[in-house]
């Protein structure tokens, strides 16, 4: 079995960025500060991805949970920096997708969901362990549609998102 190596070599690996300075990241954020730290491993799509608990995870994610704890699969994950590589997080914003207006990031499932949408209901196929279902998700997360699962699984197993 190997062994299991933490987190900030692995992210020190996949960016370049030295460890301690993804160890002082983690431990004192400051947001909107420091350099970018380009992913240069593995991807969904454009989410950068990293192999935790036997399947591949968004890094940018699994950065945050490691300074705030676990996340619920309500939150979202968001870069807010330019470089589409970056997994700083001190380049994210970490937003609640059932808060109102402003701050949602999916359409009301009234309205059809647009390219960029469906970036989030990923994120929220992945959030969830597999098999993945469309009917059970959209129990699950009422804020989108089953189709709308069945849109992001057919993305991930097909285009690799």
């Amino acid at each position: 079995m190997r062994p299991n190596t933490p987190l900030v070599d692995r992210i020190a690996k996949g960016t370049g960025v030295c460890v301690e300075m993804i160890q002082d990241t983690i431990s004192r954020p400051t947001p909107g500060e420091g350099p970018c730290w380009e992913w240069n491993l593995s991807f969904a799509g454009v989410t950068p991805m990293i192999m935790l608990d036997g399947r591949p995870q968004p890094v940018r994610r699994v950065l945050v949970a490691s300074i705030h704890g676990e996340l619920p699969s309500t939150i979202r994950v968001v870069p807010v920096c330019p470089n589409k590589r970056c997994v700083n997080p001190n380049h994210t914003m970490v937003k609640n997708q059932f808060v109102d207006g402003l701050m949602t990031l999916t359409p009301p499932a009234d309205f059809e969901t647009a390219e960029d949408d469906i970036m989030d209901v990923v994120d929220t196929v992945y959030s969830t362990e597999q098999p993945w279902d469309a009917a059970s998700l959209a129990e699950q997360f009422p804020v989108y549609t089953e189709e709308q699962f069945a849109e992001a699984i057919r993305k991930i197993e097909d285009e690799g998102l």
